[in-house]
């Protein structure tokens, strides 16, 4: 290898290092930001399982900005999930490493469909948004959960289920 090319390869390699360490400190910023945002714990039992589905979570973001992503454990970032409707809630049952996120019924907001989600589209209404409260009383903001699944209506329809009458329906597009 020439001195040329080797001082080429290192220039590569200090700007694909620098970028990297960029989108770590300004994601790891944002988490730190969006620490309050995260469901309010549950006390006691979420009820009986009333559906479960294989979903693919897309992003969670702030519902009065549709563009901006927030660092919510587990909901943040694209990842699989089985997402069951229990009564008092539900239960996104993350692949991989991540604990188990929780949304009680109290926290929940409203439910519809949408057909794009931050840059992506889907070729009609097949994403799925749950709007929900993140965070404690005080210290929260409603966000929107994107999922996708196969059958989106079956999903809007189980979660309507546990949202009041006057929240029905909800249109995300």
């Amino acid at each position: 290898m020439s001195e040329s090319e080797a001082i080429a390869v290192g220039v590569i390699v200090i700007v694909v290092a620098a970028i990297f360490t960029s989108w770590s400190l300004a994601w790891r910023s944002r988490r730190r930001r969006d620490a309050a945002l995260r469901p309010e714990p549950l006390l006691g039992d979420i009820g009986e399982l009333r559906a479960a589905f294989s979903v693919l979570v897309l992003a969670t973001t702030r519902s009065d900005d549709a563009l901006e992503r927030v660092a919510v454990d587990g909901l943040a970032v694209r990842s699989s999930a089985v997402l069951q409707v229990h009564e008092d809630g539900l239960v996104f049952r993350l692949a991989g490493a991540h604990p188990d996120v929780v949304i009680g019924r109290s926290a929940l907001r409203g439910v519809g469909r949408a057909n794009w989600v931050l840059d992506r589209g889907s070729g009609g209404d097949r994403i799925v948004f749950v709007r929900w409260w993140a965070g404690l009383a005080d210290d929260g903001a409603e966000v929107d959960t994107a999922l996708r699944h196969h059958e989106p209506g079956a999903v809007v329809a189980a979660i309507s289920a546990l949202l009041p009458a006057d929240a029905l329906p909800r249109d995300f597009a």
